[in-house]
C-alpha cells in the first residue's frame, strides 16, 4: 500500500502538479498521525486477544465489542477533524495547503472504512492466514492504482482521496464476506 501511494503521488504530480500531489501527501499525513493511535492501540491489545480466542462464539463477540468501541471514536475523531479542518491546516502547515480543504471529506470516510476493515484484518494476521493476508494487500495495492488513476483523471486531485474510500470500502466488504460465516451466522 505505501508503495501504492508514491505510485499515485508521481501520477498526481505529472498529471496535475506538484503543489496538488503535496495537498494529498500532506492529506495522508494528517491520517497518518491520527489513525496511529488507534493502529497502536489494536496492535497491543486486539491482535494478542484475538489470538488466544479459540472458540468463534467468542471471537465473534471480541469482535463486535470493539467495533461498539471503535466506531463511536472513529465517527467523533473524523468529525472533529473535518470541522477543525481549516485550523488543522493552519496549525500543520503553510497557507500553500489552504486547498488541502477538499480532500478532507473522502479522506475521512476512507479511514473510518480503513479501521473497519483492519478490525477484520487483524483476525487474518492473528489466525495466520498469511496467503489470504498477502492476496488482499495486493488486491489494495492494484485497487489503489487503478481507481486513483480513472477518478484523479476525472475530478482532480480529489479524486485520489475519494479512490482511497472506495478501495477501503472494497476491503471491508471483501473481509465481512471472508469472515460472513463468522460475523453473520446466528449458529454458536
Amino acid at each position: 500500500v505505501p508503495t501504492g501511494q508514491i505510485i499515485v503521488r508521481n501520477f498526481i504530480t505529472r498529471t496535475k502538479s506538484s503543489a496538488d500531489s503535496g495537498l494529498w501527501e500532506g492529506m495522508n499525513r494528517i491520517s497518518g498521525m491520527y489513525l496511529m493511535v488507534i493502529t497502536a492501540s489494536l496492535g497491543v491489545y486486539f491482535l494478542p486477544r484475538l489470538s488466544e480466542i479459540k472458540a468463534k462464539k467468542e471471537l465473534r463477540n471480541e469482535i463486535f465489542s470493539v467495533y461498539k468501541m471503535v466506531v463511536p471514536f472513529m465517527i467523533l475523531t473524523t468529525s472533529i477533524i473535518f470541522i477543525f479542518r481549516v485550523f488543522i491546516i493552519h496549525l500543520l502547515f503553510t497557507r500553500e495547503f489552504t486547498g488541502m480543504q477538499s480532500l478532507f471529506g473522502f479522506q475521512l470516510i476512507g479511514d473510518i472504512l480503513k479501521i473497519l476493515g483492519w478490525v477484520l484484518g487483524y483476525i487474518l494476521l492473528a489466525k495466520a492466514m498469511t496467503k489470504t493476508y498477502i492476496i488482499l494487500e495486493l488486491v489494495n495495492f492494484l485497487l489503489l492504482i487503478i481507481i486513483s488513476y480513472f477518478l484523479v483523471n476525472l475530478y482532480g486531485t480529489v479524486g485520489a482521496t475519494m479512490a482511497f474510500a472506495i478501495v477501503y470500502l472494497i476491503y471491508l466488504l471483501i473481509l465481512c464476506f471472508v469472515f460472513k460465516k463468522l460475523l453473520f451466522s446466528r449458529k454458536p
